[in-house]
């Protein structure tokens, strides 16, 4: 099994994905396995990666602010159910997300 070095969280094909905090998206990316992915980079060195998205609202280089539209969820290839994958970085370094999520729900 792959290491799992963000979060899973279910929710239905078609739900809206947000912005967990201000920022300037720096990548968006493509694959098989979770369709689309969007990177943002936020103040003091976090990064926050959205994985499992099937359609992208944003632009590269877009500022985005909390709360915003970044996208739809769709239904990967391996599984029935919509994920969105969410991970956090601060540098190069993964953190545990599940910490952030009541604070950045705020």
């Amino acid at each position: 099994a792959e290491f799992n070095t963000g979060v899973d969280i279910a929710a239905n094909p078609g739900s809206e994905v947000v912005a967990s905090a201000p920022g300037v998206v720096v990548s968006i990316h493509h694959d098989s396995r979770w369709n689309y992915e969007v990177k943002i980079r936020h103040n003091f060195g976090y990064l926050t990666v959205y994985k499992g998205l099937d359609r992208v609202t944003v632009k590269d280089d877009e500022k985005v602010t909390k709360g915003d539209a970044i996208g739809y969820l769709g239904s990967p290839n391996d599984s029935l159910e919509s994920v969105l994958h969410y991970e956090i970085f601060i540098g190069v370094d993964a953190q545990d997300p599940l910490p952030y999520i009541s604070f950045l729900a705020n």
